[in-house]
């Protein structure tokens, strides 16, 4: 383990890609200034939820929500973390009229070398009480020129978005946020919850109950040694949370520092040599 974290974020004010660094896990200084690194020239011009991951070609793949109503993926790839190339949208559903919106876009990699891309999506086919009832969906690529026809893949049997997965071999440990209920209506669940997933045979265990109180969202889950660590966007006051947990069952909270303003983002581990290329580029 290096020690060394890329927080990625973006802004209510200014729907672009921000980088934050840390030596710790905990606490993130803003790379650059503060300024963003890359905008979005295309389909509605927004950057949101933004994921990044790396290859096994060491090429960085960025995802992002092409807006709150977009129904898009944002893609670009870069070499360094500092110049992004190739920005395109990836339209996972041909049947657009029933797709009402694609939030959160992540990827972990199949054991069988393909690329998963999981997002929440509002579909007619799923009525609700409420405006949204979100399920996870997912499409496999090798080469994010050709992908599988989304499928169900995440179905609690409630609204669901956000999550976020971290693999280790057979397994994917899995952190979302639970949906249900209405602004101003009480009660109002919108906590956090985890769950694992059996890479080999596709299954899903048991959902936890709440581990991080609501409202919270945009889960970023990231492993520092042997210990998980939680970040979390508490958004209706624009703040973050944190928290650890040493067996992914029992969670502590955590004291972490972002920049202010950071909106739901994800975090990647980096080498010593891309810490170091980042900062000089920083400078």
């Amino acid at each position: 383990m290096s020690g060394y974290f890329l927080l990625a974020t973006f802004k209510e004010t200014d729907e672009s890609l921000y980088l934050s660094i840390s030596e710790d896990g905990i606490s993130f200084d803003p790379l650059y200034g503060g300024f963003p690194i890359l905008t979005s020239h295309i389909g509605n011009r927004s950057i949101r939820d933004p994921f990044i991951f790396k290859d096994s070609d060491r090429l960085f793949h960025l995802l992002a929500t092409d807006g709150f109503h977009g129904v898009s993926i944002f893609h670009a790839v870069s070499d360094d973390l500092f110049v992004w190339r190739n920005q395109e949208l990836i339209r996972p559903f041909s049947s657009l009229n029933r797709v009402k919106n694609l939030w959160a876009p992540k990827a972990f990699k199949e054991l069988d070398g393909s690329i998963a891309i999981t997002w929440s999506s509002t579909l007619s086919m799923y009525p609700s009480q409420y405006p949204n009832n979100h399920r996870i969906w997912i499409s496999k690529t090798r080469c994010f020129q050709k992908f599988t026809a989304p499928r169900l893949w995440f179905n609690p049997k409630f609204n669901c978005i956000d999550f976020c997965p971290f693999t280790i071999g057979t397994k994917l440990f899995g952190v979302f946020k639970d949906e249900r209920g209405t602004y101003g209506t009480k009660p109002d669940v919108r906590n956090l919850r985890t769950v694992q997933h059996d890479l080999l045979t596709g299954a899903f265990g048991e959902i936890s109950d709440e581990i991080i109180k609501g409202p919270a969202e945009g889960p970023c889950l990231y492993r520092y040694g042997e210990t998980w660590f939680l970040l979390y966007d508490r958004y209706t006051v624009g703040k973050w949370g944190g928290a650890s947990s040493d067996d992914f069952i029992t969670w502590c909270n955590l004291q972490i520092s972002v920049p202010e303003g950071s909106r739901h983002g994800s975090v990647l581990e980096l080498t010593c040599a891309e810490h170091r290329r980042l900062i000089a580029a920083s400078s």
